[in-house]
């Protein structure tokens, strides 16, 4: 059984669409980058799985919402099926 046989094949071809789309976004990420430290940064923010897990996150990412119009050519979220939410105010304060 491979990594990806749970996927549906159009899932994997529209995924890997995705991903293709993504090579000009990531060289300008790439273009940005100044220092050896921002290079491992950015790796680690990009490929996670590669990296020992921190006992505390370098980084952490709070979604508001996932109520996106911009249907960006390598986001994957037209691929999730989840119900839109914002989160709460009061959360987001606490999470902070």
């Amino acid at each position: 059984m491979g990594i990806h046989s749970g996927y549906s094949k159009s899932f994997r071809i529209e995924r890997l669409r995705q991903l293709l789309m993504s090579i000009p976004h990531y060289f300008n990420e790439l273009r940005d980058i100044n220092s050896a430290k921002d290079f491992i940064g950015f790796l680690q923010f990009k490929i996670p799985c590669i990296f020992n897990v921190p006992s505390f996150p370098p980084r952490v990412t709070l979604e508001l919402t996932n109520n996106c119009n911009f249907s960006c050519r390598h986001c994957f979220r037209s691929l999730i099926d989840r119900e839109i939410f914002s989160l709460d105010y009061e959360l987001a304060e606490k999470i902070v």
